[in-house]
C-alpha cells in the first residue's frame, strides 16, 4: 500500500521496495551470460496499490520499474490526453493494461479513442485516422465496424449480472415552479439581455453567459450577485432563504420527512455557492452534515467520507458537487440521492447516483432530480434526453455534441412567453404545482421501487432512460393546461430549427417595450439621464 505523507512514502521506498544489494553474480537462464543483479530483480513486492494523487507526485520513483500489469480504476479519468494523470501513466513500461470504469462512453468518440489509445497505442495510434474512418457514424456498416474493432478490448458486466442481491432503486424527476422572486429576476435577466438575444450573429459566449445566469437563478435567486439581503434575525433570514426558491421549498418538505423516517441523504449540485446556501439551510435546521467539493483535498476528503460512513454516524446528509463527489467513492450508507441541479452530461449524474446504489447498500434507493418547470432547466432536460442519452445507447452513434447558437437561443426562449403573460390572460392561468403532505409521502414511498424494478426491461442502458421518469404532481387550479403544456413540450422537441429572423422577431415582440422602459429607469437612476458626449479639442 503506497500512500501517506512524502516522508512516509520515502520510508516505504527505502525499506519496502527493494531487497538489499547482492554483490554475487547471477546467470541468465537462456543465454547463460553472467550479469550483475539489477534493481528490477531486487523488487520485494508483487502488487503495488496506490492512488492517482501518488502517481502524479511520485512518477520519478515509480516510472523506472517495469510493470507486468497496470490496472486503473475509474478509467474514464484518462479520457483527456492532456491531463496530468494520462501523461504520467502513459510513460510507464507495462506488458498489460486494464481500465475499470462504469462509464467508458461519456461525450464523444474522441474520448473513447483516448481510452483505447492508452490500452493499445499500436492499434489505436492516430486520432485523425480514427476520426476520418468513422466520420459518418450514422451508417450501420460503420457502426458494425466500430463494434468489431472495440469487441476484443471490452468485457462488460452490469450490476444486475454480478450483484443480484443489490436492492432496487427508483429515479424520479420532480418538477417545481419558480418562486415569485425567481420569476421577477428571470424576467429582469431576459429584459437586460434584450440586445444580446436579438443580435443577428455575434459571439456565442454572450448567450452562454445568459444561460448560466438563468441556471443559477433556477437553483436560488441568492446565487445572483447582490440579491441576498443582509438580515440579522436568523428566523427571518431562514424564512427568506426558503421562500425565495421553489426548489428549496420542496427540498425542505422532503428533508423533514426523510429525517423523521431515519433515511440518510446525498445532495448534489453543480455550484459551490449553492452548496453554501444548502449549508446555511442545514445549519439552521441543526442537522449534522458533511461536504465535498473541488476545494477539498484528498486526505480531508477521505476523512469526511469515513465520518459519514461510520457506524451509528450522526451525519444526516452529505452535500457534494457533482464532478468532485461523483467519482470513486462509496457512500452506500445513504439511501436517498437528490440531484438539486442537473449536469449537461447525463453520465455525470449517473455516476453521482451510483455513489449510493452500489456494493454495501442494504436499503432501497430513491433518487430525485429537481427540475424547474417552464424554464431553461426543463428544455435542457429535453435536449439532454433527445440529443445525448439516446446516442449513448448505441456506441457507434456517439458524436461530439457542441451546442450551437440556435440551440442556446431555444433553451433561453423556452417558457419565456408564459412567464411574461399577464395573470389575467389564458397563457398565465396554468396551475401552480403543489406538493402537499400526501404528495410528499407518495414520493418518498419506497415500496413502489420493487414494482418499478420488476417491470424494467433488461436493456444495457435502461438506467439512462429510467433517469427521465417524471413524477406525477397536482396543480392548485383545476384546468387542462398541464395536458396542453405536455403537448406543447412535444411540439418544441420536434421543432429543431428556427431562422435568425424568427428568433429576433420573437424577442422583439416579447421584450422590446420592457427593454425601453428598463433603459429609461436605468438612466433616471443615474440622476441626470443619459450622458451627452461632446467633442473636445486638445490642441
Amino acid at each position: 500500500m503506497y500512500v501517506g505523507t512524502s516522508q512516509a512514502r520515502a520510508i516505504i521506498r527505502e525499506y519496502e521496495f527493494y531487497h538489499p544489494k547482492n554483490h554475487k553474480k547471477i546467470k541468465k537462464k537462456k543465454s547463460g551470460q553472467i550479469v550483475s543483479e539489477s534493481k528490477q530483480d531486487r523488487i520485494k513486492f508483487d502488487v503495488l496499490l496506490t492512488s492517482y494523487e501518488m502517481i502524479n507526485l511520485d512518477t520519478t520513483s515509480l516510472k523506472p520499474i517495469k510493470w507486468e500489469c497496470m490496472i486503473v480504476d475509474e478509467g474514464h479519468r484518462l479520457k483527456n490526453k492532456d491531463s496530468k494523470l494520462f501523461l504520467s501513466l502513459k510513460q510507464y513500461t507495462t506488458n498489460h493494461r486494464t481500465l475499470l470504469t462504469g462509464t467508458p462512453l461519456q461525450n464523444n468518440l474522441d474520448e473513447l479513442f483516448m481510452l483505447m489509445h492508452f490500452l493499445d497505442a499500436g492499434k489505436f495510434g492516430s486520432l485523425e485516422e480514427f476520426q476520418e474512418q468513422f466520420k459518418d457514424i450514422s451508417q450501420e456498416m460503420q457502426i458494425s465496424r466500430l463494434h468489431d474493432m472495440l469487441a476484443p478490448h471490452l468485457l462488460r458486466r452490469l450490476k444486475k449480472d454480478v450483484m443480484k442481491q443489490l436492492p432496487p432503486k427508483k429515479e424520479l424527476i420532480l418538477r417545481v415552479d419558480l418562486s415569485s422572486k425567481q420569476k421577477e429576476y428571470y424576467k429582469a435577466i431576459l429584459t437586460r439581455n434584450y440586445q444580446i438575444l436579438t443580435r443577428r450573429g455575434g459571439a456565442q459566449i454572450s448567450l452562454i453567459n445568459v444561460v448560466m445566469e438563468l441556471r443559477k437563478l433556477c437553483c436560488h435567486p441568492y446565487m445572483l450577485e447582490g440579491v441576498e439581503p443582509d438580515i440579522e434575525d436568523a428566523n427571518e433570514a431562514y424564512k427568506q432563504l426558503l421562500e425565495s426558491s421553489g426548489k428549496l421549498q420542496l427540498l425542505d418538505k422532503m428533508m423533514v420527512k426523510l429525517k423523521e423516517q431515519g433515511h440518510r441523504v446525498l445532495i448534489y449540485s453543480q455550484f459551490q455557492h449553492m452548496l453554501d446556501l444548502l449549508e446555511d439551510y442545514c445549519t439552521y435546521k441543526k442537522w449534522q452534515y458533511e461536504r465535498i467539493d473541488g476545494k477539498v483535498g484528498g486526505a480531508e476528503r477521505q476523512i469526511r467520507i469515513d465520518r459519514f460512513n461510520a457506524k451509528n454516524s450522526s451525519r444526516f446528509c452529505f452535500l457534494l458537487s457533482t464532478r468532485a463527489g461523483g467519482l470513486g467513492i462509496n457512500l452506500a450508507t445513504a439511501d436517498t440521492v437528490i440531484i438539486y441541479d442537473s449536469d449537461w452530461n447525463p453520465h455525470a449524474d449517473l455516476q453521482a447516483m451510483a455513489r449510493a446504489h452500489r456494493l454495501g447498500q442494504t436499503n432501497k434507493v430513491m433518487i430525485y432530480r429537481l427540475i424547474t418547470r417552464r424554464s431553461i432547466e426543463e428544455r435542457m432536460m429535453q435536449m439532454t434526453k433527445k440529443k445525448m442519452v439516446l446516442e449513448h445507447l448505441v456506441v457507434g452513434r456517439l458524436k461530439a455534441q457542441n451546442i450551437n447558437q440556435e440551440e442556446l437561443d431555444d433553451i433561453i426562449r423556452y417558457g419565456s412567453k408564459e412567464l411574461f403573460a399577464d395573470e389575467n390572460d389564458e397563457a398565465g392561468k396554468s396551475g401552480q404545482i403543489h406538493y402537499d403532505d400526501a404528495a410528499i409521502d407518495r414520493l418518498l414511498d419506497r415500496e413502489q421501487a420493487d414494482s418499478e424494478d420488476a417491470s424494467v426491461d433488461d436493456e444495457a442502458d435502461d438506467e439512462i432512460l429510467k433517469a427521465f421518469k417524471v413524477a406525477n404532481y397536482e396543480v392548485i387550479k383545476e384546468s387542462e393546461t398541464v395536458a396542453e403544456e405536455e403537448t406543447q413540450n412535444v411540439a418544441v422537441e420536434n421543432k429543431d430549427t428556427t431562422s435568425n429572423s424568427e428568433r429576433t422577431s420573437y424577442w422583439e415582440e416579447l421584450l422590446r417595450d420592457r427593454y425601453e422602459v428598463h433603459k429609461v429607469e436605468e438612466f433616471n437612476a443615474l440622476g441626470k439621464g443619459k450622458r451627452s458626449r461632446k467633442q473636445v479639442c486638445f490642441y
